[in-house]
């Protein structure tokens, strides 16, 4: 399949009756989201607007964004025993992700962070608290969601799980997406099993010496087939088999900026599904990254297929 922006960037198996289009493994949060409030500062102490609770984690809202966007989708991860890690998997249940693998563990809390959301200069800070107690035992996992999905996406939350997933996927032929957004130990282990990293600038920046194009550089030495950073509001940069490709980001009012690239990389994945070629693929990330924008929290404004494509049509 080819868009009319070239050639699609990977052989996709076409979808069968049966079939998960997408198989994530990663991270699954229940997030506090404060508001700052302008003008309250005084000394050491701020005043919050809003503070509200809200489901989150990188892959959960990245393979909820997918589901929203018409994939079929299968997570697998591990929460706490506990009221938050429902809390946390109830959007996800509701859209109809399979989560039958999902691990329940008694010895471990569910992943919290606090996000402090600062509406005045659209950015957030995020404090985040998970325990090793949620890293999978690979003795234990089935490897079938990530030989016989369409595609996976993982995190580097648990990397050693995340290398296992990649290898058994790469066996099949299958395109492997990473989200990552800082270094984190033996990190070139698990970049070079992944055919698409999908990394924040700052973390390009610390591959590359503190130059962007030089991140992508080292990616793509590594074996990264196309290499991506997320540059927030400039859009995004990649590097692919014919060289740089930027993309600018879409001007939206932001409420909040958290998740954002997590529904990049759903539109991502979902785009390269469907054949689309570089600049196409990375149009439609864009445009999923701003619509996740419109409201607090990670996972409140992931947009459908339709709301994608009327927001597209709109900006021509």
């Amino acid at each position: 399949m080819t868009s009319p922006a070239g050639p699609a960037l990977w052989p996709i198996a076409e979808r069968a009756p049966g079939r998960i289009d997408v198989a994530g493994l990663g991270e699954v949060s229940l997030d506090e989201v404060g508001v700052l409030m302008p003008g309250s500062e005084f000394g050491d102490k701020r005043g919050l607007s809003a503070l509200v609770r809200r489901p989150g984690g990188t892959i959960a809202s990245a393979i909820l964004g997918c589901q929203r966007l018409g994939l079929v989708t299968a997570l697998v991860a591990a929460v706490g025993a506990d009221a938050e890690g429902e809390a946390a998997l109830a959007p996800l249940a509701a859209a109809g992700v399979d989560l039958t693998r999902i691990e329940y563990r008694r010895s471990g809390q569910t992943r919290r962070a606090f996000i402090a959301v600062d509406p005045t200069a659209g950015t957030r800070e995020v404090y985040a608290y998970r325990s090793h107690r949620l890293n999978l035992d690979l003795a234990g996992l089935d490897r079938r969601p990530f030989q016989e999905a369409r595609a996976v996406l993982l995190d580097a939350s648990d990397p050693g799980a995340s290398e296992w997933a990649a290898v058994a996927a790469a066996r099949e032929g299958l395109p492997v997406i990473l989200d990552a957004d800082r270094p984190f130990a033996d990190c070139e282990r698990l970049l070079s099993r992944v055919s698409f990293p999908i990394v924040g600038e700052a973390l390009a920046q610390h591959l590359g010496g503190g130059q962007t194009r030089a991140g992508l550089e080292t990616l793509r030495d590594l074996g990264a087939h196309f290499a991506v950073a997320t540059c927030g509001a400039r859009g995004s940069l990649a590097l692919g088999p014919d060289g740089f490709l930027e993309a600018p980001a879409f001007a939206v009012p932001v409420v909040d900026s958290t998740g954002a690239g997590d529904a990049f990389r759903a539109g991502f994945v979902t785009a390269l599904l469907g054949g689309a070629g570089p600049a196409t693929l990375l149009q439609r990330a864009n445009a999923c990254g701003a619509l996740n924008c419109r409201k607090a929290g990670a996972q409140e404004a992931l947009p459908t297929a339709d709301e994608l494509e009327r927001f597209l049509a709109d900006v021509g």
